[in-house]
């Protein structure tokens, strides 16, 4: 077959091109058009025949190898052995695990705002805006208003069997093992209860005159008054930088204006005369008054006026002296007086003792009475108070 030109010829059936020299061909050889020659030939196909849109065997090959690239997907191995994705992989919408801890713990700790509903006080919530409960959401165990006030009305309205103490009483009659307590009620000041029968309530007596029942309970006012009921018909010198101590019973309150002594001898100096309370032991506790003092130069009725000291009734006081000389006193005939309260120091009724005296530099009286003082087995002074 003779064709010309660079055209290839028109080929409808294989057999058209008639004979090709082919030396030798083997696999994948191919026939071409050569327009240099205008010449149908054949030659072995090489990479540089495959047009660049056609996939070379090699290129297959290195594809197939690739596990991690197959177009963003899995391949069979990392669907077998699945790994997560790294945390910057993840979407910024996306909350890890750690950010999802951090947010809980601060959520928690949040004191106000839990979801809208308020942790405070009931001023931030005042009732108007707190819905009602009904009453079928009520646990029975909770009691409602009309049940609260009902029971309040009822406790109210009971006069007997209060609190369990004894039914048609208000409280158990008393026993030998009962204390007497103080009434806290409105009861009138200085008045008794006395008692009026079963269920009847108490009526209100007259307590009794202030003061005891011993003779130191009528003593008339406006006059002088002394430790002693019996009539002082001894002396007492006494030593100086001594303090002396005679007890002294108030039946009724009173008040002292006055206080003195008499001096029988006298010798130049001065004494001081004071009050004390007692301690609760029949000992002088705390100064209630330093009266001031009085001149020893002279026999004389010696006073201290200008005073209004208070005194307690039913109570007992301690009236003193110490001096910086050695006068004189009126006194007490220490195995005849009534003055006994201080006691004995032996069952021979002719040793009671009715003083204190302690050694004290004689000054202003101390704030308390000083301590180990002796009974004294002297005369005890006759120092009277007016009031």
């Amino acid at each position: 077959m003779s064709i010309t030109g660079t055209v290839p010829p028109h080929i409808t059936h294989l057999n058209d091109i008639d004979d090709v020299n082919v030396p030798s061909p083997t696999d994948q050889y191919f026939v071409y058009w050569d327009a240099a020659t205008s010449l149908w030939k054949c030659k072995a196909l090489v990479d540089a025949d495959i047009p660049a849109a056609i996939c070379r065997d090699t290129e297959l090959a290195d594809h197939a190898a690739l596990p991690d690239v197959h177009h963003t997907k899995f391949t069979i191995t990392e669907h077998d052995t699945p790994t997560r994705h790294p945390l910057a992989n993840l979407d910024t919408l996306v909350c890890s695990e750690a950010e999802a801890d951090s947010k809980i713990t601060t959520h928690k700790g949040d004191a106000s705002a839990h979801h809208a509903v308020h942790v405070k006080t009931l001023a931030d919530h005042p009732l108007s805006i707190i819905p009602t409960m009904d009453d079928d959401h009520i646990p029975a165990a909770i009691a409602r208003d009309t049940e609260v006030d009902s029971k309040v009305s009822d406790h109210a309205a009971l006069t007997t069997g209060v609190h369990g103490v004894g039914t048609s009483y208000i409280s158990l009659a008393p026993t030998a093992s009962h204390l007497v307590r103080t009434f806290t009620k409105g009861w009138t000041v200085n008045k008794f209860l006395q008692g009026a029968g079963v269920d009847t309530n108490p009526t209100e007596v007259d307590a009794p005159a202030a003061g005891d029942n011993s003779p130191f309970r009528y003593r008339r006012a406006s006059s002088w008054h002394f430790p002693s009921l019996c009539r002082p018909t001894e002396v007492l010198t006494i030593d100086a930088n001594r303090l002396y101590a005679v007890p002294f019973i108030t039946a009724q309150a009173i008040t002292v204006t006055k206080i003195g002594i008499y001096i029988t001898s006298s010798t130049a100096g001065n004494a001081r005369l004071g009050i004390y309370s007692d301690d609760g032991t029949i000992y002088p506790g705390a100064l209630v008054s330093d009266c001031g003092t009085i001149d020893t130069s002279a026999i004389i009725a010696a006073e201290i006026t200008g005073l209004s000291i208070s005194l307690s009734a039913n109570s007992l006081y301690w009236l003193v002296l110490v001096g910086n000389a050695t006068p004189t006193f009126r006194a007490y005939n220490i195995t005849s007086s009534d003055m006994c309260i201080l006691g004995s120091v032996s069952s021979a009724a002719h040793t009671i003792r009715m003083m204190w005296h302690v050694a004290y530099t004689y000054a202003a009286l101390p704030a308390n009475f000083p301590a180990d003082a002796t009974l004294s087995s002297y005369n005890p002074l006759a120092i009277g108070v007016y009031f």
